[in-house]
């Protein structure tokens, strides 16, 4: 996975929030991930790379707790030795490093894409959630967030809610959610087992459990390394309203629910 500032580069630095690039080369490094573990290699950047304040000339192995420099930046490898191990860099100069706040998953980041705006009407049953200043400068505008729910919601009738992916690699994905009795739960994570399976290195095995329970959903942490985040604030188990923001990890999300069980 190549890191730097140009837009090709698998872990694009400039799209991290308070990342300094003056100092970054267009193809800077490249992180390695292997059955023996994880190495970086400086690719002849300009301000060079350093591994726990030595600066590296060839493909070094990187152990829990390293700390790499590129350029003015400082990152902290993190490793799960668990079976469903997570591998995150987290920014340094934070009070928490276990915050998902200070995760930057290794898989990288996708550019960002031009959005066409258009208006698009919900289904019958349901309503568009609050214009929420927190979000109203994000690409995923309640606009946008309606017109997925539209889309998907054509192709399966009687769904009570919904998660619309925000970012990594499923983005823009929508899972439909249908009760089939008063009380039910749905497993999220990365395994392939979960019924909302988030393919995402910041996502644990099984992250968390959605529950819907007459009527009232909420949203319950699995113990997850990366952490729940609903409204950006860390939450164990909280009850969910339309229209809020969920973060595991990483991974981005919408929560909708139709207006009314008996719409």
């Amino acid at each position: 996975m190549v890191i730097g500032r140009d837009q090709s580069c698998e872990i694009n630095l400039t799209l991290i929030p308070d990342i300094k690039t003056s100092h970054l080369s267009r193809i800077h490094a490249r992180l390695t991930l292997t059955d023996s573990g994880l190495t970086l290699t400086d690719l002849d950047s300009t301000n060079g790379t350093t591994v726990n304040k030595v600066q590296i000339d060839k493909e070094t192995a990187l152990q829990h707790g390293d700390v790499i420099t590129l350029g003015f930046n400082e990152f902290c490898i993190l490793k799960e030795d668990r079976e469903d191990a997570t591998i995150v860099m987290g920014k340094l100069n934070m009070k928490d490093w276990n915050s998902a706040d200070s995760a930057v998953d290794i898989q990288g980041f996708s550019g960002s894409q031009t959005v066409i705006r258009q208006k698009f009407e919900l289904p019958h049953g349901w309503e568009k959630a609050e214009d929420d200043t927190l979000f109203r400068a994000e690409k995923y505008t309640p606009a946008k967030v309606a017109e997925l729910v539209s889309n998907a919601a054509q192709k399966q009738q009687g769904a009570r809610a919904a998660l619309v992916i925000s970012s990594g690699l499923i983005e823009s994905e929508v899972f439909l959610l249908k009760p089939v009795s008063t009380s039910q739960h749905w497993k999220i994570g990365r395994s392939p087992n979960c019924q909302i399976r988030i393919p995402d290195v910041s996502v644990s095995t099984i992250h968390c459990y959605l529950i819907v329970k007459n009527g009232t959903w909420g949203i319950k942490d699995n113990d997850s390394r990366n952490g729940l985040y609903v409204n950006l604030k860390r939450q164990t188990k909280c009850i969910l309203q339309d229209g809020d923001k969920i973060r595991l990890g990483s991974v981005e999300m919408f929560f909708r629910k139709a207006k009314s069980q008996g719409a």
